[in-house]
Order: structure tokens, then sequence, then C-alpha cells
């Protein structure tokens, strides 16, 4: 996020509104919006709440390998 724009909110943006691809969704938010929060709502067509134990891991990952952590 640009530094000189302050605000006593958090901005973020919805994870599943930029792709359902959540590395690049990440990759997005981060690189391309400058953005530091995301809403996370939904990956690779599931709800979050349906998400299993692999893909969570993998959520995980990618979340520590970008930006967006």
């Amino acid at each position: 996020m640009d530094p000189a724009v302050k605000s006593p909110f958090r901005v973020a943006v919805i994870n599943d509104e930029i792709t359902q691809d959540f590395g690049r969704a990440c990759e997005v938010s981060s690189k391309e919006f400058g953005m530091e929060w995301m809403e996370l709502r939904g990956m690779w067509n599931k709800n979050l709440l349906k998400l299993d134990a692999r893909e969570i891991d993998e959520a995980r990952r990618i979340l520590e390998n970008t930006s967006c952590a």
C-alpha cells in the first residue's frame, strides 16, 4: 500500500473475488494491489469451511511463502 495513504481501518480484499487460485490471489493482493490484509472466504472452488487437511496445509504453505503472511 502507498505509504502516503494512511487509514484508521484495515483495508482488505476478499480472496475469491480475485480468483479461486489461492496462490495467485495472494500474489495479486500483495504485489499488484499493495494490500497487507486479505479476507478468506473460499479457494479452489470450495468454501473455506469445506477445505480438507491437505488443502489447509497447502494454504498455510502459500501464506508462508508469499507476501500475504
